[in-house]
């Protein structure tokens, strides 16, 4: 019984290891169901209802869920700063405490006029993908 103690003692670190491993892998993504409004040229600056996932791969550093992956520029516990810079532009934050989505996304012509510009209001709460 006493040899077992220190081959148990391991086995549960491992286990305690492997266990941390894959809590830390699994929350490296975070996959956000999102509701709310867009406004903007699109929707003749009328809010309109929309519903959207959102993926935020923190090991990347990216956010997607828009037309076009955004880089996370600024993080910290409270919140997350992403932006793309190239054409279409967007520029967002996401509260991590309150859940809030704010984006703009902006798109111009080759002489630099706008052809589409949305602004994102959201509410987003952590999803488990379906498969």
């Amino acid at each position: 019984m006493v040899r077992a103690c220190p081959r148990a003692i391991a086995l549960t670190a491992m286990v305690v290891t492997c266990l941390s491993i894959t809590a830390r892998a699994a929350d490296s993504i975070l996959t956000l169901a999102c509701q709310g409004t867009v406004t903007g040229t699109a929707t003749e600056e009328k809010r309109e209802p929309i519903s959207m996932g959102v993926i935020v791969n923190f090991t990347a550093r990216t956010v997607q869920g828009f037309a076009y992956p955004a880089e996370i520029t600024t993080m910290d516990d409270v919140r997350v700063i992403f932006a793309r810079s190239t054409n279409p532009t967007i520029d967002g934050t996401i509260d991590r405490v309150t859940g809030e989505l704010q984006a703009t996304s902006v798109m111009l012509s080759r002489d630099n006029k706008v052809i589409l510009a949305m602004t994102y209001l959201l509410k987003c709460t952590p999803a488990q993908r379906m498969f």
